[in-house]
């Protein structure tokens, strides 16, 4: 049977903390050379100015493998939905037979800042306590959730070109931090 993920199943499901780990253990076991994943076949609809983009991989460990599909329409949000948004196809990589169709725009927004967690987690002065978020987009408010889950952020400073997504989001930032958020 296909399991259909939507996206509130994708959220009920994944937390920050487990994606992350996910994430980490993914980039410990990518140089083993048991998995296979090429780098993403983009395809320009230039018609309308937008891009799809294809990332297949195969997973030796979990005998899976999947695709993911992202595309980008700028012009969406003149048509009630979103700019970016992702699909994923699960396949058993014995039979090939479908497992999961989900929603992957919820898990392209996470698995992105949760791979700049585990880079802050290794890479990042330990001491560091302050937060900038640059843009203020889905992005922003993923990269957020991931920072404050690897780190103690005492202070975010978020700085936008739209000064009204950039109050925005600080507005909604400070409802769910008890820290200083600040709009620059």
């Amino acid at each position: 049977m296909v399991r259909l993920l939507s996206r509130s199943d994708m959220v009920s499901i994944l937390s920050m903390q487990d994606v992350i780990h996910v994430v980490e253990e993914g980039f410990r076991t990518m140089n083993l050379q048991e998995d296979h994943i090429p780098v993403r076949l983009p395809l320009n609809v230039s018609d309308k100015a937008a891009v799809a983009l294809f990332m297949p991989a195969y997973l030796s460990a979990s005998q899976t493998l999947g695709a993911k599909t992202v595309t980008v329409f700028p012009d969406n949000p003149s048509h009630g939905v979103p700019v970016i948004m992702g699909y994923y196809t699960l396949c058993d990589a014995v039979t090939g037979k479908l497992i999961a169709l989900m929603d992957a725009t919820y898990l392209t927004g996470i698995r992105t800042a949760a791979a700049s967690a585990v880079a802050t987690k290794y890479l990042a002065r330990k001491e560091a306590r302050r937060l900038g978020i640059i843009g203020a987009g889905v992005q922003a408010r993923f990269h957020a959730m991931a920072m404050m889950a690897v780190r103690s952020v005492d202070e975010i400073m978020v700085y936008n070109r739209s000064v009204e997504q950039g109050e925005k989001l600080v507005q909604e930032l400070t409802a769910r931090y008890a820290i200083p958020i600040h709009f620059m």
